[in-house]
């Protein structure tokens, strides 16, 4: 051989070096993701029905055998995937349909400003990928479901402006990436779990206007990112915690129209970044 000497070894494949017998695995892998992808179609098109997509303000491409669905209005997809679904104000009016759960791979859910009701899927829980829940402003009733708190992705989550009713389920303290909790604006009763303190992330806890009672923890004081919390317009009583004054980030704290009493904690006055305090409408003394 002009390459190859007489004493250099001659190749023979081992069995190591064979093609391994996992690469048929492909074309199972193949059919797995266009099952996923059908499923996807299905649960939008089951989402379109239970909403009255006919009428809604924009439904372009919406259930056409022909349009490939990651095109249609609202809709964007990642490697055929959808992981955004945007149809705020689209004049969306029924239910959020269980096969909802069935977007494992959804990022950003917007369905904010519609007239939405019914109750909120438990299935929700089943979307792991989902970073973004804006469900405010619709006519939503039930309560909060406790499988939200198996989202561990979730960012932003957005309930407020509905009918809800119950309780805030402890089960949001296990959503440690959670940055915006807004559930304002409903008919939850209850207290405020303590729970609440594991959020380590938490920026805006928004759960005014509703029908909370009870203290406020003191486990609040744990939540050290905190800027914005809106407590106002509920029936909470007792003092304002003193571990509020440990929340050095905090611009905005609203407490006004409830029953809270005694006088406000001399460490309020030391938050620096402290810009709103509102507590009028208390017995504050």
């Amino acid at each position: 051989s002009r390459f190859f000497g007489a004493n250099c070894p001659t190749f023979s494949p081992s069995a190591s070096s064979r093609p391994s017998s996992k690469l048929p695995r492909l074309q199972p892998l193949v059919s797995e993701h266009a099952e996923i992808i059908e499923k996807e179609r299905d649960t939008l098109i089951k989402l379109f029905e239970s909403t009255r997509g006919e009428e809604w303000l924009v439904n372009t491409g919406w259930i056409k055998e022909e349009e490939n669905h990651c095109k249609w209005e609202g809709v964007s997809c990642k490697n055929g995937f959808v992981n955004k679904l945007t149809l705020e104000a689209k004049g969306l009016d029924g239910s959020i349909p269980t096969d909802v759960g069935m977007l494992s791979n959804l990022r950003y859910l917007y369905l904010a400003e519609n007239k939405i009701h019914g109750s909120i899927p438990t299935e929700i829980g089943m979307m792991e990928s989902l970073e973004i829940l804006e469900l405010n402003l619709n006519a939503i009733d039930g309560t909060v479901p406790t499988e939200v708190g198996r989202i561990e992705r979730l960012n932003y989550l957005s309930f407020s402006d509905n009918t809800l009713h119950g309780n805030i389920p402890t089960e949001v303290g296990m959503i440690s990436n959670l940055g915006v909790f807004s559930l304002s604006a409903n008919n939850l009763h209850g207290t405020v779990p303590t729970e609440i303190g594991m959020i380590k992330n938490l920026k805006h806890l928004h759960i005014s206007e509703n029908n909370l009672h009870g203290t406020l923890p003191t486990e609040i004081g744990m939540m050290k990112s905190l800027e914005i919390i809106f407590l106002q317009e509920n029936t909470f009583h007792g003092t304002i915690p003193t571990e509020i004054g440990m929340l050095g980030n905090l611009i905005h704290l609203l407490l006004h129209d409830n029953s809270l009493s005694g006088t406000i904690p001399t460490e309020i006055g030391m938050m620096e970044n402290l810009n709103t305090l509102h507590i009028s409408r208390n017995s504050i003394n």
